[in-house]
């Protein structure tokens, strides 16, 4: 599912903005209407959560140096620095 950004008007002419998530741009505009606006904008946004999915936490970082980085960044954690 992606998200799409949106400018509509209400039935008073008021702009309203936000987003809302859908399978097709055809399935959003079709949502928007339903609910009484005129369409201004429509445009696929960026997805949050879908572009964390798409970075690889830790990809090039082996256990063995991230068992000795642990080791070493708790004692300054206790410390409070």
């Amino acid at each position: 599912m992606a998200t799409y950004k949106y400018t509509v008007r209400d039935k008073a002419g008021k702009a309203v903005t936000g987003s809302l998530e859908g399978d097709t741009r055809d399935a959003v505009s079709a949502k928007l209407r339903s609910l009484g606006y005129m369409i201004v904008s429509l445009e696929e946004g960026s997805n949050l959560l879908g572009q964390l999915n798409s970075v690889k936490f830790g990809s090039g970082v082996k256990p063995k140096d991230l068992t000795l980085f642990a080791r070493q960044f708790s004692p300054m954690i206790a410390a409070g620095l």
